[in-house]
């Protein structure tokens, strides 16, 4: 591959030729941990007529509007800035440019030589729609765009030159999420607070918690508060739809929803550079894998988990944690499958270059490999027009629906400690709910 790329280079190479054949260096390894890029290029001003294919899946003040895509590759408006010049609302649908459907332009775009600042995912699922993403904060390389208007179902093909005067608040992000009554959804305005956010859902006895990303060390502390303070709560949904990673986990608040200690992912790292499928344990300071057992409290009521393909990094780590919770089930969609993490790479003046040197399995299964893979056993739901129409987020109606009716035994006391098998009676108290 090095030697197929290194034959494109010529004199007459431009530095945003170059910047993309670093792109398609790191973009095959679907992991965003892997970076190759010019600074100067990617902090380019997006510009009309700036050739660079934009990322769409983290900050969108460029565009404006938030997008997620549809089961036919167009793109749900679900929220968007008051007063946009496009005249863009939620439930309005993006088709793509000048005619031509977006899921075309992205291919067409990615078999040439325009430079991208897209986080690729590791997971099929996730990369595809990563590639999706980049529909509105691609604009600037387009005369018009092409717009299903909800008021009333036409198509327009509106002028791109009112979009050079929007204004957009910096920290606008792509989190396919809508607010949910009851609950403040987490404002990215810096790394070092506001990761996390709690309520109860407005009407019922739900708790609902927020995990944006896991950037600072108090993540770990306000998770486990968030956790104490529903515990008296009918059911309980976190929401990592949108979870960025970082380095702090959330072990002790996840060791109030199980009765048990466990392990729960261990970090590989290559060992042999002659067997480059070869993978040694590593133990590095920043990791620990262990859920401690947590006596004083138990959480025994239904536990909704809501993912989707904003949650990578550390985000995809607490993702797989969240499913040794036996009372868990997971809504959504995948989240980004990439079980690694950044590392130093070669220092050259002007270019970002990282590539990870670790990845993460299953403890008890580590043959079984994580990264890459669709995320198993969880209902796939997500936005719907009728849905966000209805200002109603479907991936929470979903998962409340399944909690009102489920069938559960909790508050289960034992008659005895400690009994021997087969000589001993053990009289179990429980009470079950049934909802129907």
């Amino acid at each position: 591959m090095a030697s197929a790329l290194r034959a494109k280079i010529s004199d007459s190479t431009s530095r945003g030729e170059f910047s993309r054949i670093l792109n398609d260096l790191v973009l095959g390894l679907k992991d965003g941990h892997a970076q190759a890029y010019n600074n100067n290029v990617n902090a380019t001003p997006l510009n009309p007529g700036t050739p660079i294919l934009a990322d769409g899946g983290g900050f969108i003040y460029h565009f404006g509007a938030g997008l997620t895509p549809l089961a036919d590759n167009s793109l749900l408006v679900y929220k968007a800035v008051p007063n946009h010049p496009l005249g863009l609302v939620p439930v309005d649908i993006i088709l793509g440019y000048q005619g031509v459907p977006w899921s075309q332009i992205v291919s067409e775009l990615l078999a040439s030589s325009v430079p991208h600042t897209l986080w690729p995912g590791a997971s099929p699922s996730s990369f595809n729609r990563i590639l999706l993403w980049a529909a509105g904060e691609s604009w600037h390389m387009f005369d018009t765009i092409d717009v299903v208007k909800y008021a009333t179902g036409l198509t327009e093909h509106l002028p791109l030159d009112p979009m050079v005067n929007l204004s957009a608040p910096y920290n606008m992000i792509n989190n396919e999420q809508l607010s949910v009554p009851g609950v403040p959804m987490p404002v990215i305005n810096n790394w070092t607070s506001g990761a996390v956010t709690y309520g109860i859902i407005y009407g019922t006895n739900i708790g609902y918690i927020y995990v944006y990303h896991h950037a600072y060390t108090a993540v770990s502390t306000e998770f486990d508060q968030a956790v104490l303070a529903l515990m008296g709560t009918d059911g309980l949904i976190i929401d990592i739809r949108l979870d960025w990673g970082g380095s702090y986990g959330l072990n002790m608040g996840i060791s109030r929803l199980i009765n048990h200690s466990t392990s729960t992912m261990d970090v590989k790292v290559r060992c042999d550079p002659n067997d480059l499928f070869s993978l040694c344990p590593s133990n590095p300071s920043w990791w620990n894998g262990e859920i401690p057992n947590d006596a004083s409290t138990f959480y025994d009521r239904p536990i909704a988990v809501l993912l989707g393909p904003n949650c990578l990094s550390y985000g995809d780590i607490s993702s797989w944690q969240f499913s040794y919770i036996p009372n868990a089930r997971m809504f959504g969609r995948p989240p980004q499958a990439i079980y690694s993490g950044f590392s130093d790479g070669p220092v050259r003046t002007g270019y970002t270059l990282l590539c990870p040197t670790l990845t993460l399995v299953d403890h008890y299964n580590p043959e079984i490999p994580r990264w890459g893979q669709e995320y198993p056993l969880f209902e796939e739901v997500w936005l719907t027009p009728d849905g966000v129409a209805n200002g109603e987020d479907d991936v929470v109606k979903r998962a409340v629906e399944w909690m009102n009716n489920l069938v559960y035994p909790h508050n289960i006391l034992t008659y005895k400690t400690y009994y021997t098998p087969g000589i001993d009676s053990v009289n179990i108290y429980t009470t079950i709910e049934n909802p129907n």
